[in-house]
């Protein structure tokens, strides 16, 4: 259901999915937050930016939602309606809420902001390429998942185009991701990853 005060799709999009598919992400590894971003994201001097710029930040990725620019799975890739989809992240965030995080499997529940980085860098994301969120806060991931602190996405589609590895895009998108300070950036030939992309920045970037 969209939030109050947001405007809707005049059609809903498309959505082409399955569990089998999209992969459930585990991202077993924890390696080392090691974090130093070459562009002004996520830095770790100056002064946090404002509760309201991260509401301007989701009202823009709503706008790119409505634009199809970005697509926002309406459900979990369990096939949960839990209300901690990522459409239902991205909606929340853009009035002012934080975003909802599942409660079932490893999920704590609760709530979490979305990081400042993960917005801008979603942002930033939509210049260069259309894709589609199949997680951000919600749904199960492995107990130490950096989803549930709200500085996680998943990606299964780029450009109109399922992620795998044939997908000619995918390795160009994982590096942008790096370049905006991602520390945790993995697909296809990674175990779990073959069907979409999990990208995650530092467990104590700028929240």
């Amino acid at each position: 259901m969209p939030k109050m005060g947001l405007t809707t799709r005049s059609q809903p999009a498309k959505t082409s999915w399955s569990p089998a598919q999209a992969g459930a992400c585990g991202c077993q590894g924890e390696p080392v937050d090691s974090f130093e971003p070459t562009s002004p994201l996520g830095r770790a001097c100056g002064p946090l930016p404002s509760e309201g710029r991260r509401k301007e930040l989701g009202e823009s990725l709503w706008n790119h939602y409505l634009e199809g620019r970005l697509d926002l799975l309406p459900v979990q890739v369990s096939g949960r309606n839990d209300g901690a989809d990522a459409r239902a992240n991205i909606a929340d965030t853009a009035v002012g809420r934080t975003a909802k995080r599942s409660s079932y499997g490893n999920a704590p529940g609760g709530r979490v902001d979305l990081s400042f980085s993960l917005l801008e860098g979603m942002n930033l994301l939509c210049e260069d390429f259309s894709y589609r969120v199949t997680a951000l806060a919600g749904g199960s991931h492995s107990k130490r998942s950096r989803h549930y602190l709200g500085v996680s996405l998943d990606v299964d589609t780029i450009d109109g185009r399922r992620v795998d590895k044939n997908h000619p895009r995918f390795k160009e998108f994982m590096a942008k991701a790096r370049a905006m300070g991602a520390t945790e950036v993995l697909g296809p030939g990674a175990r779990g990853h073959d069907h979409h992309l999990h990208i995650a920045w530092p467990r104590d970037a700028r929240a």
